[in-house]
């Protein structure tokens, strides 16, 4: 069996902790249906320590299974257990195509076929919601010219889930370097319409089927992304004036990655409140904290051309799965030829402004632009991980705009307070801080459960 129990942060990678963190990120999904615990352990009894294959063999076994289960209950009338199975098979083929490299589909199709497996399952789990949440092509144009529909689901609370005498605030979802829009249920989505908010999420350039179909790669100026999808939110308001959405009410959060590319489009003026969970502050910074010195100095020195990163990259690699994966990641997401090309790119990821010439501006930071409310988090639970030092405590002081009583830091450190990365193991905590956060923002106020469930404005 794999020891799964066996953790060590100190070890990370070496000890294949990053095994373990894979997998508590699936099973931090069961509170919200992603996951169960018997099939899991069933699961983990089939890894093998620095072996993608049996990671991927074993999760499309399980998906796979599961999926016949989904289809069974539901040709038999079970409603809840076949939706409960769809979203489960959905997040197990998420797990199943993880350790591959994200590609166009024309370099892998097997890959996108894997994923589309889990769209389609995680579609049919929606055909069976109480509150079935609406399918979505927000309009999005590339730098190029080029015209894509970005996928996305709205999610909406049902009439009797609405805030009394107001609109429904709308919470937009980012993704990040790994995570799709169907994970995002789990981590982001699944108590919002309850609580009355509507929740957004979609697939971007660089993530999900917009990677892996399209072929649009990552881009660090998200706010070029999230302003199409302000605009769409105010269209399909008004064309749809029957579900009340509240455009001046929309909210931003994202976990990792995907909390750099929120706080990116909080400058807009049109984001009420943004909840950056686990950001970093420079993504080359941060990955240079955490990549050897031997590797990277005599690059940065100019000792070693290129060539030298590469060489580095596939050498390790070849011994540690995690290296391989997470570099075949960035290049994927990216767009990049090679692991040197790849750090470079990983040098625009910043909140630094810059001049025309590639110079730091001396006192000028992208956050300035910000002024709404923002809950920003660190996960201090691994050395390995996004430095609270390098990242959550740089984004605290440069969001020199946001009032001091609008600013919110949560820095974890135990497991189950949220002190590993994007707060996994601990989504349901996240849910409840995050909507904690917006509600105390957007002046919502609801009575102590044991007094009833009214919500009223301030």
């Amino acid at each position: 069996m794999y020891p799964f129990f066996k953790y060590s942060p100190a070890n990370h990678y070496f000890d294949y902790g990053w095994y373990n963190f894979e997998l508590l990120r699936l099973l931090g999904s069961a509170p919200h249906g992603g996951c169960d615990v018997a099939e899991f352990l069933e699961a983990v009894t089939q890894l093998r320590p620095n072996d993608a294959l049996s990671w991927q063999r074993t999760f499309l076994h399980q998906a796979e299974k599961v999926e016949l289960l989904a289809l069974d209950a539901r040709a038999h009338g079970h409603a809840a257990a076949a939706r409960n199975a769809f979203l489960r098979a959905s997040n197990y083929f998420r797990a199943a195509q993880y350790l591959h490299p994200a590609a166009p589909a024309a370099e892998r199709p097997h890959l996108l076929a894997v994923y589309e497996r889990s769209t389609a399952c995680f579609e049919a789990a929606t055909r069976l919601f109480p509150h079935r949440p609406r399918q979505v092509a927000i309009p999005y144009e590339t730098e190029q010219g080029r015209r894509v529909g970005l996928p996305g689901w709205l999610y909406l609370p049902a009439p009797s889930q609405r805030l009394p005498d107001r609109q429904t605030p709308v919470l937009v979802c980012v993704g990040g370097a790994d995570s799709t829009q169907e994970e995002l249920y789990f981590l982001s989505v699944a108590e919002g319409p309850a609580l009355g908010y509507a929740v957004l999420t979609f697939d971007g350039p660089g993530q999900g089927l917009v990677l892996r179909r399209d072929g649009l790669p990552m881009r660090p100026d998200w706010e070029s992304v999230c302003g199409p999808v302000l605009d769409f939110l105010r269209a399909y308001a008004a064309g749809h004036p029957d579900i009340g959405l509240d455009v001046d009410a929309v909210v931003l959060t994202g976990q990792s990655l995907g909390g750099y590319l929120a706080l990116r489009g909080a400058a807009d003026p049109r984001v009420k409140a943004c909840v950056a969970v686990d950001s970093f502050y420079d993504m080359w910074d941060l990955a240079n904290a955490r990549m050897p010195g031997w590797m990277v100095r005599p690059w940065l020195g100019g000792w070693m051309g290129d060539w030298f990163i590469d060489w580095a990259v596939c050498r390790h690699g070849r011994a540690d799965v995690a290296t391989r994966y997470q570099f075949a990641l960035a290049q994927g997401m990216f767009g990049c030829a090679s692991p040197c090309d790849t750090l470079r790119e990983m040098m625009r990821y910043t909140f630094k402004l810059r001049s025309r010439k590639g110079e730091d501006e001396a006192g000028k930071d992208y956050l300035a632009r910000i002024s709404c409310p923002v809950l920003i988090s660190g996960a201090a639970a691994d050395p390995k991980s996004f430095l609270p030092e390098l990242s959550t405590d740089l984004l605290y002081d440069n969001l020199v705009n946001v009032r001091k009583e609008d600013k919110e830091v949560w820095i974890a450190k135990a497991w189950s307070d949220g002190g590993l990365q994007a707060k996994c193991g601990a989504w349901s905590l996240l849910q409840y801080r995050t909507f904690r956060f917006l509600d105390e923002k957007l002046s919502i106020v609801r009575a102590a459960a044991d007094e009833g469930s009214t919500v009223s404005d301030t």
